[in-house]
């Protein structure tokens, strides 16, 4: 009998390491049955095996009862092969349905208990406190959207902490490790309140420390490219930023480029949100680009090299 073959080989796996496998959630429970299954069918092999015995023992009895004088050596000696194969059945057979027992405990013990759900490995990017290989709210969307992605397995703050300090490197991660290395007591709860422990993150890598230089190229930025881009650069700022809605908008609305400026006109004045003037100027660029495809369709017929050559003029009439 085999002792350990592969999960998915064919083959007898002893009691012990059906049990184990029963306790393993890295083996699925109808394999793990199947495998008894295969076991329960080498069983009754074995039981076809001893009534072959038997009947064979039946057939010597048959044959001494009809031949007195034939020698019984071979007749004892079926007859002692028996008691002992039988003894052994007994014991296979008590041996046989105690690990059948254990394998179906074990597999109602591990279906009773929590489901282990996937952990999310830690984040590719480290977050090492410096804005140009992940700035800090990226960091914090990215921690976010595991969060979101993983809700079992990041459900309890320590588990959030621990995932969140695996996906640093650096200065954050020498300065948590006192703490993780219980060097420095944990008076405030750093290591086991995730918001205590963001807020200490946010103290130290936070925006306010980049206030200045955030304003600086808020009031710079302009509309050089697709409005996309634009509107993509200016949330970024915007959210770094300590301005009002009143503020955004105007800065914003200043950002655009002329062109756009012109197509909203109409209606410049009575965009009063944010989101709404976002939402007007993107629209506005679209027709100009659609204006602009246009034109460059109606030149390119339009063009001296696409039109019909013109006849010549006939030549004046000579003088009679």
């Amino acid at each position: 009998m085999n002792q350990n073959p592969a999960p998915n080989e064919p083959g007898l796996y002893t009691f012990h390491a059906l049990a184990d496998q029963a306790q393993d959630p890295n083996y699925d429970p109808a394999q793990v049955l199947h495998h008894l299954e295969n076991n329960m069918a080498a069983m009754n092999h074995l039981q076809q095996q001893f009534g072959s015995l038997q009947a064979q023992l039946q057939e010597q009895q048959a044959s001494q009862a009809t031949h007195p004088q034939a020698p019984i050596t071979s007749l004892h000696a079926a007859i002692e092969a028996l008691a002992n194969s039988h003894l052994e059945q007994q014991q296979m057979q008590q041996t046989f349905q105690a690990g059948v027992q254990s394998v179906l405990e074990r597999l109602s013990q591990r279906a009773s208990q929590s489901p282990r759900f996937p952990v999310p490995l830690p984040l590719s990017t480290k977050f090492k406190g410096k804005d140009e290989e992940l700035t800090f709210d990226e960091f914090k969307s990215k921690l976010q959207t595991a969060f979101t992605r993983f809700p079992e397995s990041l459900a309890a703050d320590t588990e959030k902490i621990h995932y969140a300090l695996q996906s640093m490197e650096g200065t954050p991660a020498r300065y948590f490790a006192p703490y993780v290395n219980e060097d420095i007591p944990d008076d405030d709860g750093i290591l086991s309140s995730y918001e205590s422990f963001i807020k200490t993150l946010d103290d130290i890598y936070g925006d306010k420390h980049h206030v200045d230089e955030v304003n600086h190229k808020l009031t710079r930025l302009r509309q050089t490219g697709s409005m996309t881009e634009y509107i993509a650069s200016f949330r970024a700022l915007a959210a770094r930023s300590r301005w009002n809605e009143p503020a955004l908008l105007s800065r914003f609305k200043d950002g655009l480029s002329d062109d756009t400026k012109l197509v909203m006109t109409a209606q410049w004045h009575s965009l009063t949100t944010l989101k709404g003037a976002q939402a007007a100027a993107t629209t506005a660029y679209q027709n100009l680009q659609a204006q602009q495809r246009l034109r460059s369709r109606n030149g390119f017929f339009k063009s001296p090299q696409h039109q019909s050559p013109r006849r010549p003029a006939p030549s004046p009439a000579a003088p009679t």
